[in-house]
C-alpha cells in the first residue's frame, strides 16, 4: 500500500544554465517554474525495513491523491522508457541514421521503434513466460528459419520451440555465448541477432520458393 500525498510546491526560482558556461553568460535560466510536488511512501514497509520515500516535483497538476497517484505511475515506468530508448539509440542506431527529409527520417523511427518494441517484448517473454510457445514473438518463417540456422538442419520439429529457447538461440545468432551464469541475453545481442534472422530469412523464403528459378 502507497500513500499519495500532493501538496503545492508554489515557485521555484531556477538559475540554472544549460550549455557551457564559459560563452555566454545570458543562456541563464531565470524564469519561474511552477511545480507540485508529490510525497509518496510506502505503508506498511516489510518488517526491519525502511519504507520507501520519495518526493517527485512535477509541473503537471497533482492537487488530489488520485492526480497524484496518476503521476507517480508515470514515473514507475520510467525506467521501461529508458530501456526502450537505450534499444532504439543504441541497439537500432538511430542516431547514426542520416536522411535528407523529416518525412524519411520519421517513416526510419517509426518502424525501428516497432523493432525497439518487438526486441523489449521478446525479453520480457522470456523472463516472464518461458515455456509459452515462441509463436507469441517471432512469426512462423522466423521461428523456422532460426531453428533450422541453429540446429544446422532442414528438418522442421513437430512443435515451434518455447520463448525462452528461441530468445536463446537468437541471442546466439547475435553474439550471445549461453553460459550458465550469463542469464538472458541482453537487447544488443538479440539486435545483432534479429538482424541476421532477417537475412536468414530472405534466404530461406528463396531456396524454400517452389516457383524460384
Amino acid at each position: 500500500m502507497w500513500i499519495f500525498a500532493p501538496f503545492q510546491a508554489g515557485s521555484l526560482r531556477n538559475n540554472l544554465v544549460y550549455g557551457p558556461t564559459n560563452k555566454d553568460a545570458s543562456r541563464h535560466i531565470h524564469e519561474k517554474v511552477h511545480v507540485s510536488a508529490i510525497s509518496v511512501k510506502e505503508q506498511p514497509p516489510p518488517e526491519g525495513v525502511a519504507p520507501v520515500e520519495w518526493v517527485l516535483l512535477t509541473n503537471l497538476t497533482a492537487t488530489d491523491a488520485f492526480e497524484a497517484e496518476e503521476k507517480v505511475n508515470w514515473y514507475r515506468l520510467r525506467w521501461k522508457i529508458e530501456e526502450f530508448f537505450n534499444t532504439l539509440k543504441s541497439g537500432c542506431c538511430v542516431e547514426q541514421c542520416r536522411l535528407n527529409t523529416a518525412t524519411q527520417l520519421t517513416k526510419m523511427i517509426t518502424l525501428k521503434s516497432i523493432i525497439a518494441f518487438k526486441l523489449m517484448y521478446m525479453t520480457k517473454m522470456a523472463a516472464l513466460c518461458p515455456e509459452a510457445t515462441c509463436t507469441d514473438v517471432l512469426s512462423k518463417i522466423e521461428w523456422q528459419t532460426l531453428y533450422c540456422r541453429i540446429q544446422t538442419t532442414s528438418r522442421l520439429p513437430e512443435h515451434p520451440p518455447t520463448v525462452l529457447q528461441a530468445i536463446t538461440w537468437l541471442g546466439q545468432l547475435g553474439g550471445f555465448l549461453n553460459r550458465r551464469a550469463e542469464g538472458l541475453p541482453g537487447i544488443m545481442s538479440l539486435w545483432r541477432g534479429y538482424e541476421i534472422l532477417q537475412e536468414n530469412v530472405r534466404l530461406f523464403i528463396i531456396l524454400n520458393n517452389k516457383n524460384c528459378g
